[in-house]
């Protein structure tokens, strides 16, 4: 029986969430967010090589995943600089908000949490989508779904005022 390229690229993602499961904060913390250098290992079938797929470091660990990728670390300055930008954000102060839960100081208009959940979702979405359906990550695309979420947010919040 022959079945769809749709079909099979569906079946395939539906088993890969099936195995990793959906990224939770806690395997943030505990660094086993689902990078290419663990999946490697576990699923080969899902993930051909332990390089990063955006910028071809040779071992994706979690924080490269998380910030030290330079396509990914595009997004957070342009994120950071824009809603939180009276915080010095570097690589190493980002993965102390995930690590120790070090949040940086709120900004009037919106919580911190929610700018960097933001961002984490995106870059996540967008990754996957780089591997799964090979659309390219674009570092102004995940920024502009960022502020799209955020605004909408923003907006709704004010909503129950």
């Amino acid at each position: 029986m022959l079945y769809s390229l749709t079909f099979v690229q569906e079946l395939k993602k539906k088993l890969f969430w099936k195995k990793v499961g959906n990224l939770k904060p806690g395997h943030i913390y505990n660094h086993t967010a689902s990078s290419a250098s663990i999946l490697y290992t576990i699923i080969l079938s899902f993930v051909a090589s332990p390089e990063c797929c955006l910028c071809d470091h040779s071992n994706q660990t979690p924080e490269h995943f998380l910030v030290e990728c330079p396509l990914v670390w595009q997004v957070w300055t342009m994120i950071m600089n824009r809603w939180i930008p009276q915080w010095p954000a570097r690589p190493s102060t980002i993965l102390r908000v995930f690590y120790a839960l070090d949040l940086p100081p709120s900004p009037p208009h919106i919580n911190s949490y929610h700018v960097l959940d933001g961002v984490l979702a995106a870059v996540w979405k967008a990754y996957w989508r780089t591997i799964f359906d090979n659309v390219p990550f674009v570092p102004i695309n995940v920024v502009v779904s960022v502020n799209k979420s955020l605004q909408f947010f923003f907006q709704s919040s004010h909503l129950l005022d």
